[in-house]
């Protein structure tokens, strides 16, 4: 046996929480993500064995499954192994209910993931795996999704798409599309790894206790939110005047850089007064010379830093308060 294949990792610009009500979201599919490679396992029989590689090439976790019905044999020591075994099994298990052919052989079967990521950077280490497990075992990533680890599917989207995409579920359905989102600003734009990887599940399950009403409330601004900046990104008018230094200056470009930082601003606030929690940059960057955007599930994980300062001066502004990730736009975004 011999097969190969590759999932995108994923931020998400906007939507954060509010995508599981139905509201558009912008995600950002990256260049780091996660392949699987299956291959004959020799000198074996009746043994999936899973071996699962960090971004630096160690096996960080292993297990071996056996064949005939999916059940632990054995698995790596440690904290929380037991846990990860489970849940492999659980999507293993789900890929052959889904597609009963799948893994059905005598023949032993080695299974190897690497992460291009650091494994505490939120990019999507469960969504990755679901997304090549459904490849390898010819069924539906979005039904494996919402059968083991549940969530709303953007990632699943993202983690196959070549362009950023707006997402939104509609009558129980996903629906997305590729978009452009390259804007002329994005070398303005940073994404700071806060050091904290937070559970999305958990993230998830505190947003769920707020009152409907007080979750609802917001969705329509939110994908109006979502669209402008996608607007954003789009070719503007070359509108420009001449300074007395005779440098140009675009109108429009300026507009774009202030309308995307008051829209970060506004989503922000939005999110904040629904689970109240403080935003990131009132936390960590009060002083910061720009906007700050949580990504993801609050309070960890990446932030987007919309900055008004050149990357250097960027840069040493994080690291002087000791966030030594930071990555442009074009190092990161697929």
């Amino acid at each position: 046996m011999n097969f190969s294949t590759r999932a995108n990792g994923k931020l998400l610009l906007t939507g954060e929480y509010f995508v599981t009500e139905g509201a558009a979201a912008l995600a950002l599919p990256t260049r780091l993500g996660q392949t699987l490679e299956v291959t004959d396992l020799d000198g074996e029989t009746d043994i999936l064995r899973w071996q699962s590689l960090d971004n630096q090439g160690d096996i960080w976790f292993e297990a071996d499954f056996l064949l005939s019905d999916l059940s632990i044999k054995t698995h790596s020591t440690g904290e929380g192994a037991q846990a990860i075994a489970e849940v492999l099994q659980a999507v293993l298990s789900q890929a052959r209910a889904q597609n009963s052919s799948f893994l059905q052989q005598k023949e032993a079967v080695l299974a190897k993931t690497v992460l291009e990521f650091p494994r505490s950077w939120g990019l999507g280490s469960s969504s990755t795996l679901v997304s090549v497990v459904a490849d390898w075992a010819k069924v539906d990533a979005f039904k494996l999704l919402s059968n083991t680890m549940g969530g709303s599917g953007y990632d699943i989207a993202a983690a196959k798409s070549d362009k950023p995409i707006i997402f939104q579920k509609f009558n129980g359905q996903n629906r997305w599309e590729s978009i452009d989102f390259y804007p002329s600003f994005q070398d303005k734009m940073y994404f700071v790894y806060l050091g904290k990887k937070q559970d999305s599940r958990l993230a998830m399950v505190y947003y769920s206790t707020t009152p409907a009403d007080v979750r609802h409330e917001p969705l329509r601004r939110i994908s109006q939110i979502t669209h402008n900046i996608h607007a954003l990104a789009k070719p503007q008018p070359a509108i420009s005047v001449k300074n007395s230094g005779n440098v140009q200056i675009s109108v429009a470009q300026v507009n774009s850089d202030q309308n995307f930082a008051e829209l970060l601003a506004e989503h922000e606030e939005l999110v904040a007064k629904v689970i109240q929690q403080p935003r990131a940059k009132d936390t960590y960057f009060a002083d910061f010379d720009g906007e700050i955007k949580s990504l993801g599930a609050w309070g960890g994980d990446f932030v987007l830093a919309y900055s008004h300062q050149d990357e250097a001066t960027t840069k040493a502004y994080f690291h002087k308060k000791g966030f030594d990730t930071v990555l442009t736009f074009k190092e990161l975004i697929k």
